[in-house]
């Protein structure tokens, strides 16, 4: 007799309530809209709780930037622009809901540089990186330029920091809003902005100040090709990041990824225009709207789930008793098989179909079995 889990029956309930439950929490400089905390102490497994929900934590949220953005004067918006930053100054994108975000930077795969999906898989080039940001794809890897530190220039801009105290992206933001003139400050406050927001942070929100080790008064920064300071993050921005542990912030290119997701697929119940670059028209409103959407095509394909299952349970003796393939499990397991691919990660999916092959009784090679295996 095949067995119906009831806690994954509780689970489905709660996703459905979900949407007008849950409420925006305020997790230090995260997206508004993560799922509801957890308290769980440092370093604890998320699976210790699994009936609670994962918060997705990041340190490079677009929020920092698209706020810099809005109160830049007429004067000062030439210097992005000058720098290869165009496509950002009509930036509309200002934050990304955790679930989405959890669930493209867990599909993305650095080492074949591709957010991986069922039947395909967005590769992530420097082209790509050049039409999501709308940024410069050309002439200089800024990172390759071997010159002599320029000290004087460094020192003249960390004056603008209480000493001692760390450069972290929401105090560049406020130096940007605070600045009326466009010179060389204003230059490198945006240029670090964006390669922690676009590219990545150290540890704790700390900016990465590497790149100006390589810029000094004589650097064209018309000429840099910051795509290929992005593509050098992404190589490396899921070293140090588990899925599994609580307080475990994601420190890279987090707006790029889901940008590449958001314009690269498509889905049916949400029609948008695409346009280049996109973080012109995604906002975090609109990103929520499609996951709404989705979660609730997600609930759906749930309940047809549980519907099949109900229908192998009424057919099991006789498939036991014959050996053969009933039409009710050929479309239980086309079902399950479809939703695995829809929705790879999810939990309630995941251990329905590790149920559904225990029934199977599915043996190693070589092993006897007194039931008919339905995989390969």
């Amino acid at each position: 007799m095949y067995l119906i889990d009831e806690n994954a029956n509780k689970a489905v309930k709660r996703e459905t309530g979900a949407l007008a439950k849950r409420k925006k929490v305020d997790t230090n400089d995260d997206e508004n809209g993560a799922v509801q905390k957890v308290k769980r102490k440092n370093g604890e497994s998320s699976k210790a709780e699994g009936s609670k929900p994962y918060v997705f934590q990041t340190r490079t949220s677009p929020k920092m930037l698209f706020n810099a953005l809005q109160t830049l004067k007429l004067v000062q918006k030439a210097c992005p622009e000058q720098m290869g930053f165009r496509g950002l100054l009509d930036m509309k994108l200002d934050g990304i809901p955790s679930k989405i975000g959890f669930y493209v930077v867990d599909l993305f795969n650095p080492e074949r540089m591709e957010i991986t999906l069922r039947n395909s898989c967005i590769m992530i080039t420097k082209q790509l990186i050049g039409e999501m940001l709308g940024i410069r794809n050309e002439v200089l890897d800024i990172m390759d330029e071997d010159i002599e530190k320029d000290e004087g220039l460094i020192a003249s801009w960390l004056q603008q920091f209480q000493e001692g105290k760390d450069k972290t992206t929401g105090i560049l933001k406020g130096l940007i809003r605070k600045s009326k003139v466009a010179d060389m400050n204003l230059k490198l406050n945006f240029i670090v902005l964006f390669t922690s927001v676009m590219g990545g942070v150290k540890g704790k929100g700390i900016c990465d100040l590497s790149v100006l080790n390589h810029i000094d008064t004589e650097t064209d920064l018309s000429t840099i090709n910051w795509c290929e300071y992005v593509l050098r993050c992404l190589q490396t921005c899921k070293e140090g990041w588990n899925k599994e542990m609580s307080n475990n912030y994601f420190l890279g290119p987090f707006s790029l990824l889901t940008m590449a997701y958001a314009d690269g697929t498509v889905y049916d119940r949400f029609n948008v225009t695409r346009i280049r670059p996109p973080l012109r028209f995604w906002t975090y409103e609109l990103l929520k709207e499609r996951k709404q959407k989705r979660l609730m095509q997600e609930v759906w394909a749930w309940q047809n789930c549980k519907d099949l299952i109900f229908h192998v349970v009424i057919y099991m003796e006789d498939e036991q008793n014959c050996g053969g393939y009933t039409v009710q499990r050929q479309c239980f397991e086309k079902t399950l098989d479809a939703s695995l691919g829809m929705f790879p990660g999810n939990l309630l999916i995941t251990n329905l179909s590790q149920q559904n092959r225990a029934t199977l009784l599915i043996t190693k090679a070589g092993e006897e079995s007194t039931r008919v295996s339905y995989y390969t």
